[in-house]
């Protein structure tokens, strides 16, 4: 399967849309298969989508879009969760807008200039713990979500009944 960022939203991985390749390609391919733990960064888009990124957790045989950079990371040094939550937080707040490079409506962030972007990286423990904080905010968030979901659907439900009844 060839795994572009738009199979991504708030950073975690759907596959409504993806595109399929044929078994010989993949073999051809093999060695530029996705890894486990890897961060995957959006380096070519509109301005606005530049440096979303998502963390690849998933098993199987996973290429990417060449608009896709892919980071590996020390785990003693640096957790893929952390790195993703901080440049998906970079991204939300247009540091990757501001330093791209634009052509031809479209925007970039080259490798080198992606490496010369400051992470903070505070100690193993307090990545696990911005991660855990993280963690709660995103589960919080899908449960307000799908409340939200169900209070649309009755509001939809009773107004439909009031009209057509």
């Amino acid at each position: 399967m060839l795994f572009r960022l738009a199979n991504s939203e708030d950073g975690e991985l759907y596959f409504d849309k993806y595109v399929k390749v044929k078994e010989s390609y993949r073999e051809e391919k093999r060695s530029e298969l996705l890894q486990k733990g890897e961060v995957l960064f959006n380096n070519t888009n509109s301005q606005e989508w530049v440096g979303k990124s998502a963390l690849f957790d998933l098993e199987g045989d996973y290429l990417c879009s060449n608009h896709i950079t892919r980071i590996g990371v020390k785990r003693d040094i640096i957790l893929p969760e952390y790195l993703w939550i901080i440049l998906n937080l970079y991204q939300r707040h247009d540091v990757f807008y501001n330093i791209c490079t634009n052509w031809n409506n479209q925007s970039g962030v080259n490798i080198e200039l992606l490496k010369s972007v400051k992470i903070p990286v505070p100690s193993i423990e307090e990545q696990e713990l911005i991660i855990e904080i993280n963690r709660k905010r995103i589960t919080t968030a899908k449960e307000l979500r799908k409340e939200a979901d169900k209070i649309l659907e009755e509001g939809k439900d009773k107004i439909e009944k009031l009209i057509l009844n």
